[in-house]
């Protein structure tokens, strides 16, 4: 869902001023709190991230703003990951995109989440060539991988080959793929789950996590 101008004008002070970051720290604390589950908060705080971006749109210091408050939120959002304990059994995958800076909010948001259901997302740096990501799913010991839609890219073409790449990688190790949460997600093919908002994605973890469990030889 969308959020209101007013909330934003909240939500813009508090991801850009300048002052203690324990305040927004404990905003989003406040803020799971009262929707629920971090799932919820996240698509409001995707919600308020989108409308940050689309208000500096048109100001020349749109940038800098969008930075800046992607940049604070990670932040909190990493250190509220770090809080959550897991188990070293917990399953773990993948979390990556393709595209520009705009995304790492969402990817934080979607270790933040996929952590408190226990399953531990490791991140890809944003700038990691596809060929790398592939070479993690071939090599590692994934059973997940997210990929965040790619934000703003000169090539769409160049996008939709990495998607199919990395698509065809996923299912030849037999590794899930969750697919969405960002700008730009191309029809790549029948393999993997698509999700659209971060509602989705709790869906289809719950749905994987009898898979993501199970021992290796057993998952198919």
């Amino acid at each position: 869902g969308t959020v209101n101008d007013s909330r934003i004008d909240v939500w813009v002070e508090l991801l850009t001023e300048e002052r203690d970051i324990k305040s927004l720290h404990s905003e989003i604390s406040q803020l799971r709190d009262r929707l629920g589950d971090w799932y919820r908060a996240a698509d409001f705080l995707e919600s308020v991230m989108r409308g940050i971006w689309s208000r500096f749109s048109e100001d020349d210091e749109s940038d800098s703003w969008g930075l800046i408050a992607t940049d604070r939120l990670g932040l909190v959002l990493s250190h509220l990951s770090r809080s959550i304990a897991v188990e070293p059994a917990d399953p773990l995958g993948l979390v990556a995109s393709i595209g520009d800076r705009e995304l790492s909010h969402s990817l934080s948001l979607i270790q933040l989440c996929a952590r408190s259901d226990g399953i531990q997302l490791v991140r890809a740096d944003a700038m990691t060539p596809v060929k790398d990501l592939i070479s993690q799913i071939q090599n590692g010991n994934q059973r997940l991988v997210v990929l965040c839609g790619a934000g703003q890219c000169a090539d769409d073409d160049l996008l939709v080959s990495a998607y199919r790449e990395i698509s065809a990688a996923c299912q030849e190790e037999d590794v899930e793929l969750v697919i969405g949460l960002g700008d730009f997600t191309p029809d790549i093919g029948d393999y993997g789950h698509r999700c659209h908002s971060f509602e989705d994605l709790k869906l289809i973890l719950t749905k994987l996590r009898p898979v993501l469990e199970a021992a290796p030889e057993t998952r198919n």
